[in-house]
């Protein structure tokens, strides 16, 4: 095991394990970076992402994960980085949404509701996101990997290994603690993007109200044309009378 791991990614297990962890937190803030600008742009607003506490976004760390133990291997071609930076993520995207709607009754995010969502498969997945996710791939295994493991030879990569393991640990307990602890959002704006539907209801129970009191208006002309009536009725005994005096 120590051997092909040797052979595969250069390292031994024990480099390789922290080598995984720390691209687990720095994909999962580079992830929760990347969401806050782009639903700043979307929403014209700034709002908490991810379903943590912490400034990450798990999804994110699984993902830069599978990305290093499955697409490090084509890093002889780019080209090829970036094909299955796609793929993988893609699969990652979709199927983490679709099992997380159908076994928690719960949507963590809708490209429905976004901007340039090309491409969108049941809000699960959108070319956008599939292309940026490629480009992350490509990122991670030409900068990212080579620099994290760098760090080893380097002097103080002790203290390196043991700053990344802290902040995975934080990262993890984080993950537990808000499933317990808080409701999980909607990573199409969350909160001031579930708000969005109140709105119209608002509007029409203001035009509700307006409404009212016209429905009143025609119940007043009927009384006072009921009120008349026995008023002309009353009258016409009166000319019945005149005439027979007349008679």
């Amino acid at each position: 095991m120590a051997h092909a791991i040797q052979a595969a990614y250069g390292l031994n297990p024990k480099d390789f394990i922290y080598t995984l962890v720390a691209i687990a937190v720095i994909a999962g803030i580079t992830g929760f970076v990347y969401e806050e600008i782009f639903y700043r742009i979307d929403l014209k607003k700034w709002v908490k992402r991810g379903s943590t506490f912490g400034p990450w976004i798990p999804i994110y760390g699984i993902g830069g994960i599978f990305l290093t133990l499955i697409v490090y291997h084509f890093r002889g071609h780019w080209i090829f980085v970036f094909l299955m930076s796609c793929l993988v993520t893609g699969l990652i995207e979709f199927f983490g949404g679709y099992f997380i709607l159908r076994f928690t009754g719960k949507r963590l995010w809708d490209y429905n509701t976004e901007i340039w969502n090309w491409g969108n498969i049941g809000g699960f997945i959108c070319a956008r996101s599939v292309i940026l996710f490629g480009i992350g791939g490509v990122v991670l295994v030409y900068v990212v990997y080579p620099i994290v493991t760098n760090v080893y030879s380097n002097p103080h990569g002790a203290a390196w290994e043991n700053t990344m393991m802290v902040l995975f640990l934080v990262f993890i307990l984080d993950i537990i603690l808000a499933h317990f602890l808080r409701e999980p959002h909607s990573i199409s704006g969350e909160n001031e993007e579930m708000a969005k539907p109140k709105e119209p209801s608002k509007k029409k129970e203001t035009s509700k109200k307006k409404e009212t009191p016209k429905k009143k208006e025609p119940s007043k002309k009927k009384e006072t044309s009921r009120k008349k009536e026995p008023t002309e009725k009353k009258e016409t005994p009166k000319k019945k009378e005149t005439q027979k005096n007349r008679k």
